[in-house]
């Protein structure tokens, strides 16, 4: 028996973070099952839209949905909760209480904290078909009214457990039935005891009859939900069509936040690519299996579930192994969020548990087809976007290692997934499109916003309205007030304040009126600036409009050429093919009495490695093994969390490192690229390093080793110094650490 929990969205969260928003996710909780949707950033009336299944073992439990507010760097923040008993569901009508609003309840009772709403369905799966027991004499009977209640979440074992059980265990069951004081606790225990007793039920058959002949003398009811078994016998276009009619006319879905894989026009209306996409009937997706690799592909076929509210289906399928991991089994859930006949919107969810730590997370790919831009010619076009988030069902340590290590592999498949849906669907081109100038320069404004409208967003906050408030204050004082005599110091022209409060008072209007006059100059100074990046926006579109058209065909397939050898090149050198050139310095350098082969373990993923990085004050490493990339060219990678002494913050670290030897052969290069999580402004630079150890000439058992680093800004920030010389000194302390580790443990040997 499961039960099925759909949260849809929120309304009237408080705020629980000082910028006025919150970062909302929910939390999920039966028994020990626990679950939880994505976050939503800044927003105090969410939507999630995601649906959970629970097994149920007790009735008597309680289902815990609490509403949470996400704190980067401390405990997340609480919002509210609500408590459901499980029976409660269990007895409402048709085991559903439908969609329905919860208020949110605070953790204090006593308090009367307005924590905002909540909107879910519950409901327990009506997916099983219920069967009725063909054993002879009044027990059968009475076993059968039970079955409603007890066999919705064992109809799959109950063709063998109607004929094997004796008449003297059908009397045991019915005497048990007559003395239970509540019919619910007793199917609760049934339940259980289907649940537990599986492999007894499965191998204490009838004495001689094979499972097979039990499944033919037992006939099972016909399911109470039709909705499945229609949406079985009907097309994929009818079930579409049938979608359509239902469509409440919302808005197609915003990107998902990991990033967009495909973005692309298609000559093709959106209704035929959905077709292509996603009907059984299409070869799509058979070709695509044979592309990557895939192989046992099993596509389910698209059913109604919840009442007729969602179109899903699942495929199963085993991905095809790749340098890092094996071959895995994937299962993946396509639900239909949006189709009115324009557009269409589909979600899917990929869960690979065999894979390590494959029960933590989910990965989610949102396919969305929009109309494209009118053609000169007249045909119609579609706009295919698929964008991508990961989504954890638990907390891990290896987040950013998981994170990385699917961007990549699903840039790798979605670039095969583009060349063979160019392959079937003619791509639009700017040519196709009969795009001049003035309509490129057309889609780089933005939208319509009036400087009103930017000045009402940017001013109302307390600041201004106190100052503005008070000095209201002050000039109807003034306006009311008498003219003071003259006295003290003062003369005509020069009133001074006349108490302690009167110069406190001038004191506070003055600064107040500083504030205001700051955030004016402050909003100019934006304003200047945004109509200088508008300008030079249009200077260098136009130039390079101006520039493509004044190139002569023999110049663009010339640079073309050029373009490849020197992706070639690259290629073929084993270098990162994303580093960037950035400058290089010389962090450490020094002769150890050390081999180079010994020191190398410092690289291997080993003991000396790890007790190297721990000492460093480096915790929760791990890293994966060194993978050929091209000849005498080895990548992996390595994640771990950074000590409070080397980082008050305890960020953590995503790396990928490439090993090659040196051009003579007598040493090694090791190359890094380093990413940094959970510091401030991590997302603003990287961290390039480069090792190089080579043999010493006069010694035979000793090795030279120099490090040299530079900082990769991704972004421009006044801190850039002050961030690049803690950087460079907290490194200098590390690896002053990590060789000394390596001296050490080669002097104990």
């Amino acid at each position: 028996m499961k039960l099925q929990v759909r949260v849809i969205e929120a309304r009237n969260l408080p705020a629980m973070d000082l910028n006025g928003f919150s970062d909302p996710y929910v939390r999920l909780q039966l028994g020990k099952n626990r679950s939880r949707t994505k976050v939503v950033k800044k927003c105090l009336n969410p939507t999630w839209g995601e649906e959970f299944s629970f097994r149920v073992e007790d009735l008597n439990e309680e289902l815990v949905i609490s509403v949470l507010d996400e704190d980067k760097y401390f405990n997340d923040d609480f919002v509210g909760q609500i408590k459901i008993p499980v029976s409660q569901v269990f007895d409402a009508e048709n085991k559903s209480l439908g969609t329905v609003w919860y208020p949110l309840q605070p953790k204090n009772k006593k308090s009367k904290k307005d924590c905002g709403e909540i909107l879910l369905n519950i409901s327990f799966s009506q997916n099983n078909s219920f069967v009725d027991f063909s054993c002879n004499g009044d027990h059968a009977q009475s076993m059968g009214k039970l079955a409603d209640v007890t066999l919705e979440s064992s109809a799959r074992f109950s063709n063998v457990t109607s004929t094997c059980l004796s008449p003297v265990r059908q009397e045991d069951s019915y005497s048990r039935e007559e003395r239970s004081c509540s019919q619910k606790t007793f199917a609760g225990r049934i339940v259980q005891m289907f649940n537990k007793n599986l492999d007894t039920l499965a191998t204490t058959s009838a004495k001689g009859i094979e499972t097979s002949e039990l499944l033919e003398d037992t006939k099972p009811e016909v399911s109470d939900d039709r909705s499945e078994d229609q949406s079985s016998s009907c097309s994929f276009e009818e079930l579409v069509k049938t979608m359509e009619s239902k469509d409440s006319g919302s808005e197609i879905p915003s990107n998902l936040p990991g990033g967009v894989l495909l973005d692309q026009l298609y000559m093709i209306t959106p209704s035929e690519l959905n077709v292509l996409l996603f009907s059984p009937d299409s070869s799509f997706y058979a070709s695509l299996a044979d592309v990557q690799g895939t192989s046992e592909l099993q596509m389910g076929p698209w059913k109604f579930e919840n009442g007729g509210e969602n179109l899903k289906r699942v495929l199963t399928y085993i991905k095809a192994a790749t340098r890092l991991i094996k071959a895995v089994k994937g299962t993946e859930e396509q639900v239909y969020l949006k189709a009115d006949g324009k557009a269409y919107a589909v979600l899917a969810s990929v869960s690979t548990p065999d894979v390590m730590y494959g029960s933590t997370f989910k990965t989610e790919l949102l396919y969305c087809i929009t109309p494209g831009p009118e053609l000169p010619s007249g045909e119609q076009c579609s706009h295919l976007v698929i964008s991508w988030r990961m989504n954890f069902l638990q907390s891990t340590m290896m987040k950013g290692m998981i994170e990385n290590g699917a961007r990549q592999g699903l840039k790798d498949s979605y670039e095969q997934y583009a060349n063979l849906l160019s392959q079937n669907v003619k791509k639009v081109d700017s040519k196709d499109i009969g795009l001049n100038k003035d309509q490129v320069l057309a889609t780089l404004q933005a939208q319509p916003q009036s400087d009103w409208k930017l000045i009402a967003q940017y001013f109302a906050n307390f600041t201004v309205v106190s100052t503005v408030f008070m000095g209201i204050y002050v000039l109807v004082h003034i306006l009311l007030a008498l003219p003071s005599t003259i006295q003290g110091l003062e003369f005509l022209g020069l009133d001074l304040p006349d108490s302690i409060g009167e110069f406190i008072v001038c004191g506070v209007l003055v600064l107040q009126a500083e504030r205001v006059l700051m955030m004016i100059s402050r909003f100019l100074q934006a304003r200047r600036q945004k109509v200088q990046e508008i300008c030079y926006l249009l200077k260098r579109t136009i130039m390079a409009l101006w520039k493509a058209r004044s190139l002569t065909p023999e110049q663009k397939v010339r640079i073309v050429e050029e373009e490849s050898e020197a992706k070639l090149q690259t290629e073929e050198s084993g270098s990162f093919l994303d580093l960037e050139d950035v400058s290089m310095s010389e962090v450490y350098s020094s002769s150890l009495p050390v081999p180079t082969s010994f020191c190398m373990e410092l690289f291997n993923g080993g003991d000396l490695d790890r007790k190297a990085m721990e000492r460093a004050g480096c915790h929760n490493y791990s890293c994966s093994p060194w993978e050929s990339e091209n000849s005498d060219v080895y990548g992996r990678q390595i994640y771990y969390r950074f000590d409070k002494r080397i980082s008050r913050y305890r960020g953590e670290v995503t790396s990928t490192q490439q090993r090659s030897p040196l051009p003579d052969k007598n040493g090694w290069l090791v190359e890094e690229v380093m990413t940094l999580h959970g510091v401030p402004l991590d997302d603003y630079f990287n961290l390039q390093l480069r090792y190089q150890v080579e043999d010493l000439p006069s010694r035979s058992k000793g090795c030279h080793v120099r490090v040299f680093c530079g900082v990769a800004w991704l972004k421009s920030t006044k801190h850039q110094k002050r961030i690049a010389k803690n950087i460079l000194s907290s490194l200098q302390d590390r690896l002053k650490v990590v060789f000394g580790v390596v001296e050490k443990e080669f002097a104990n040997r």
